[in-house]
C-alpha cells in the first residue's frame, strides 16, 4: 500500500492555532468564564432558532392549505389518514426530525464553550 497507517502511527498532527490564541494546559483555547456563558447563551439561541423555525414555517404552511385550499380536497385526503390511522405515523415522523435536529445541533452548545 502506498499509504498505509503503519506509517502515521506515533506521529501527532500538529495544529497550529490563530495568532494571538493563548492555549489552557488541556490544549484548547483559553476563555474566562464570562465568555464561556456569552457563547452558551448564544448556542443556546441558536439551537432553539434551528429547533423551532423550520417547523414554525411549516405548521403556517400546513394551517395555510387547511385554511384555504379546497375544503373537500382536504377533508378527502385527512379522510384517509384518519381511516388508515396514519395519523401515528406522522407524529412518528415529526419527532424523529425533532431528534435528530436536537442531535445534531446540541453538541454546538458545548463545542462553543471551549473554542473561540
Amino acid at each position: 500500500a502506498l499509504l498505509s497507517p503503519a506509517m502515521f502511527r506515533g506521529q501527532a498532527r500538529q495544529q497550529v492555532p490563530h495568532p494571538g490564541t493563548v492555549l489552557g494546559a488541556n490544549g484548547l483555547p483559553f476563555m474566562t468564564e464570562e465568555e464561556r456563558d456569552v457563547s452558551r447563551t448564544a448556542a443556546f439561541g441558536l439551537v432553539a432558532v434551528v429547533l423551532i423555525f423550520p417547523r414554525l414555517v411549516g405548521f403556517i404552511a400546513a394551517w395555510a392549505v387547511a385554511h384555504w385550499a379546497s375544503s373537500f380536497v382536504f377533508t378527502a385526503r385527512v379522510a384517509v389518514l384518519k381511516l388508515a390511522d396514519l395519523g401515528w405515523v406522522y407524529l412518528g415522523a415529526f419527532l424523529f426530525s425533532v431528534m435528530v435536529s436536537a442531535l445534531n445541533v446540541g453538541p454546538m452548545v458545548y463545542k462553543n464553550q471551549v473554542i473561540k
